[in-house]
């Protein structure tokens, strides 16, 4: 039902915002979609999103796995998102409302949130967003270097909650603090299990180089742009069990981040500490850090590269305590300077046993099934549309 819901506000939206530029009254970028406002410029929408479709060979050990499962080819559409944003009755009240479908076809909302801009940098918003905690998750899929997140961000990203965060932004520092309900719990009543006591997340960023903020809502860095760096810092701290329906369960999570992007090239370096302590378990205290580059090799090629190391507590589930990834591949941006459309090859490889940690599912988002030994690749090829 809530699917379809969906689909209808998204069509009706699309149709509007279609009729509206057809008029003249519109204007289209690849970085936020179709946008139309009235004369007043109070009252704006914008409409955009992107569609992901993939094709995908996972290589696994066949003494690990038989001889049938040790490759597993096919296609998928993992990820279809539609958005919705703009400004209502003033340019400082916006909102925004996005969904995601799933390779399954049902639809998630996301982001559901209004934000008032106070002036002199200052803002609240209110409603269901992505906590500020993972820089890599708070960009985005769609505007990642490879294929999908890093293994590192998919295992301690913070995911989408309810809350009011309050933000701060001058020309080269900005802060963001939010009071929320946990880690993921989008979508979710205020008596649910999965909800915390209370949950609170802080982080900031300065600007080391440049005075451009937009430029690092993502990781691309074309070739005729300047230096810029970005310093990052957050931490997440959730408590429950003390209030109705709550586990108890108490989450610390911490990161730091460094990006520097210069003319056609980006590097970026992350790392990350998680403590869980659950009543009955043991605490589980873990640890990983990313390393990132990107270099354009012409004006529409550019080459990737990423390590993800894990270093998870001995008390955890997995066969070994140590995992490592490397993933190498390139990107094709069929416009050069945008990121309208790209297509992606790339290839992510194990080094070590990852029982315990991959369920055999594909449950992580870069085609990895799992294995009881080292040494499984899994290949992307990926063709993503901005509208």
């Amino acid at each position: 039902m809530q699917s379809k819901m969906l689909m209808l506000v998204a069509g009706t939206s699309l149709s509007l915002a279609a009729s509206a530029f057809a008029q003249g009254g519109g204007t289209y970028t690849a970085d936020t979609g179709f946008n139309i406002a009235d004369a007043s410029g109070d009252n704006r929408l914008t409409i955009g999103g992107f569609a992901m479709f993939r094709y995908n060979a996972s290589f696994r050990d066949s003494d690990s796995v038989g001889d049938q499962d040790d490759l597993t080819l096919g296609f998928n559409a993992p990820t279809t998102t539609l958005r919705a944003s703009g400004t209502v009755g003033d340019r400082n009240l916006s909102y925004k409302i996005q969904s995601t479908f799933g390779q399954d076809g049902v639809g998630v909302i996301e982001d559901a949130f209004a934000e008032y801009a106070f002036g002199n940098g200052w803002s609240v918003r209110w409603g269901q967003f992505n906590l500020p905690v993972v820089r890599e998750v708070v960009i985005g899929v769609e505007d990642h270097l490879g294929a999908d997140s890093s293994v590192t961000s998919q295992y301690f990203n913070q995911g989408y909650s309810q809350g009011i965060q309050l933000g701060y932004t001058t020309d080269s520092f900005r802060f963001m603090g939010a009071v929320s309900d946990g880690a993921f719990t989008s979508n979710t009543n205020f008596d649910s299990d999965l909800e915390a006591d209370y949950a609170i997340s802080a982080r900031g960023e300065f600007l080391v180089v440049g005075s451009d903020w937009a430029r690092f809502n993502n990781y691309t860095s074309w070739q005729n742009s300047e230096a810029g760096a970005l310093l990052g810092a957050a931490i997440h701290w959730q408590s429950g069990g003390e209030t109705g329906g709550t586990s108890d369960v108490d989450i610390l999570l911490a990161t730091v981040d460094f990006t520097y992007e210069g003319a056609g090239w980006n590097a970026t370096a992350v790392g990350y500490y998680q403590k869980v302590d659950a009543e009955g378990s043991a605490d589980v205290a873990d640890f990983g850090f990313m390393l990132q580059g990107g270099i354009f090799v012409s004006s529409q090629w550019e080459l990737f590269g990423r390590y993800d190391g894990l270093f998870l507590d001995d008390s955890g589930t997995t066969t070994e305590d140590t995992l490592n990834f490397l993933t190498l591949g390139a990107n094709y941006y069929l416009f050069q300077d945008s990121n309208a459309a790209k297509f992606v090859v790339s290839g992510i490889y194990s080094f070590e046993d990852t029982t315990g940690f991959l369920d055999g599912t594909a449950a992580n988002d870069n085609g990895l099934f799992g294995q009881g030994k080292d040494g499984e690749l899994a290949l992307t090829v990926q063709a993503q549309v901005r509208f």
